[in-house]
């Protein structure tokens, strides 16, 4: 008997730039005659599903910035910021005789210990460098506001751990999966050492066009893709993170938007998954102090 062989396809943007220019480059395109009728990354959109109007309203938001969300989130960050500072404790800097900068005042003095460097990392001199993959898979019940709380939830963290010395790389990842096909789609939207910027992190942390426009194009592009994602476009799958990399699962439970109501809700999500990933003396849970903080605070989480 034989057997259809199963679709695999693999996409892989090394930048939001590359991305961005790819769909752009493929506007003119006529999408695969197979998704002809079914296509849906250009459906008329609503605010709770997709938070665009349609697939050129997500486009233009992604090349020319979200004002909207930029400011929501910047918000959302600013809330969040104690809660982070009480939940991680970042390594501190001291003296030795081997780091990544010189202590001026101890290195006239004479000193062997005239170079900061970062506890728990003597080899290097140096903080570890904090890798995040995020699934932006998410089941169609998932609110496009749920999807944005976690964005901010973990631009809050990532803003932290950069202004405590640590060099953070966050990349997103979809894996559509059926019996027929496997669709897997990587973006790195910052790069370790890159400075943050704020537009890039609000959109494609927090706006579900990321997957309900840009995704879904992708899809649409490939016309093999059909057979196995015409149906609800498969399933969200996880994939299997590198060793202590944090690791951010798909949105695939009814219990998501629940848990991810709310900025503060999101963060105890986020922090879950940092607390799993990094190793003690990188990053340490201090206790219930985070419970602490948002009730000092009024925040009810």
């Amino acid at each position: 008997m034989s057997r259809t062989r199963k679709h695999l396809a693999h996409n892989s943007f090394d930048s939001v730039w590359e991305l961005t220019e790819f769909l752009s480059s493929a506007e003119g395109e006529q999408i695969s005659s197979q998704w002809a009728g079914r296509a849906t990354s250009d459906a008329p959109g609503r605010d709770e599903w997709t938070a665009s109007r349609d697939y050129a309203h997500a486009l233009e938001l992604a090349r020319e910035g979200w004002p909207e969300g930029r400011e929501q989130m910047t918000d959302a960050v600013e809330t969040l910021t104690p809660y982070v500072q009480a939940a991680i404790r970042a390594p501190s800097e001291t003296l030795s005789v081997a780091g990544y900068a010189p202590n001026i005042p101890a290195y006239v003095s004479g000193s062997p210990a005239c170079m900061y460097s970062m506890d728990g990392d003597d080899t290097a001199g140096r903080a570890p460098i904090v890798r995040f993959l995020v699934n932006i898979g998410a089941s169609h019940y998932v609110d496009a506001s749920a999807l944005f709380n976690q964005g901010a939830a973990l631009c809050a963290a990532v803003d932290y751990l950069e202004a405590c010395g640590q060099s953070c790389e966050v990349r997103l990842v979809c894996r559509q999966e059926s019996d027929k096909c496997t669709f897997d789609t990587y973006v790195t939207i910052k790069r370790a050492g890159e400075p943050i910027e704020h537009d890039r992190m609000a959109f494609f942390l927090g706006n579900a066009s990321v997957l309900r426009r840009f995704i879904f194009r992708l899809n649409e592009l490939d016309g093999k893709s059909f057979n196995g994602l015409q149906h609800g476009r498969g399933r969200p799958f996880d994939v299997t993170p590198e060793p202590a990399q944090v690791y951010l699962p798909v949105a695939s439970q009814h219990s998501f938007n629940d848990y991810c109501k709310t900025p503060q809700k999101a963060l105890r999500h986020v922090m879950f998954h940092i607390e799993k990933a990094m190793a003690p003396e990188q990053f340490q849970r201090i206790g219930e102090d985070i419970e602490e903080a948002m009730t000092a605070l009024g925040e009810a989480a």
